[in-house]
């Protein structure tokens, strides 16, 4: 089944201070990154089968980034409604911004590793 992505960018920007561990944690991940930006591709709910077939990534490993973006917000699960009988997925901006004090050696070199 081929999977087509359509460049429709959701509104808005998403501001994470460095200082958040857990969305940092998230956004270190590469896998992560590419499922928001599959998901965010898609400019509307897209359930994990379509993610993980346009990504290339087994299900099971598009589920655990996707519950993970869910718990930093920057997606967002919508429930199953008819005809669709599953959870479906939404990107909550269409870029991220991360913010730190350049002046931190600290928060520098987290920036550099994302």
């Amino acid at each position: 089944m081929a999977v087509r992505l359509v460049a429709r960018a959701s509104t808005g920007t998403r501001t994470i201070d460095i200082r958040d561990h857990a969305a940092v944690a998230v956004l270190a991940e590469p896998e992560a990154g590419g499922v928001f930006e599959v998901i965010r591709r898609f400019g509307g709910p897209v359930v994990a089968a379509n993610v993980a077939a346009a990504s290339g990534l087994a299900l099971g490993r598009v589920m655990e980034r996707i519950d993970a973006l869910v718990s930093i917000g920057l997606v967002r699960a919508i429930r199953p409604r008819a005809p669709r009988k599953v959870f479906a997925y939404e990107a909550t901006c269409s870029r991220i911004v991360v913010t730190y004090d350049s002046r931190s050696t600290e928060e520098s070199r987290l920036v550099l590793q994302l």
